[in-house]
């Protein structure tokens, strides 16, 4: 997941670019499908920008140890920025952008949280069982 993210995001020419046909086909079948007109670029690209993080969250989620867990809502901002500040460093082509930074946060804890629920509702689960039998 990571690999990927980098691979997105460090890449010295954008995701989207030459690739203006195809994001503006994207949101045709969007607006088709009853979103907003008022959804264009910027709000797709953040759209991908969140979802882009959401199973890096998760997998952090599954690899830190469930008392380490509340560290990732720290880590995922930190690795976001770490990835903004070398866009603005290296890479002349690439716009750094704090709005990027707060979306891939969002889609981090998003996953993080999802995960965390999910091991706790588990985790419930299993006490319960065992205190019932």
């Amino acid at each position: 997941m990571l690999v990927i993210a980098l691979a997105i995001t460090l890449n010295p020419t954008p995701f989207d670019a030459g690739r203006g046909a195809v994001i503006d086909a994207a949101l045709s079948v969007l607006h088709r499908f009853g979103v907003s007109e008022s959804f264009g670029y910027w709000e797709l690209e953040v759209a991908a920008n969140v979802a882009m993080f959401v199973p890096l969250g998760a997998l952090l989620a599954g690899l830190l140890a469930p008392e380490w867990r509340w560290f990732g809502y720290v880590i995922l901002p930190l690795l976001s920025a770490g990835i903004e500040f070398a866009q603005w460093l290296f890479l002349s082509g690439r716009d750094a952008d704090a709005s990027d930074i707060l979306a891939n946060s969002i889609g981090g804890w998003i996953g993080l949280s999802i995960v965390v629920v999910i091991l706790g509702l588990r985790s419930r689960l299993s006490r319960g069982r065992s205190d019932s039998g």
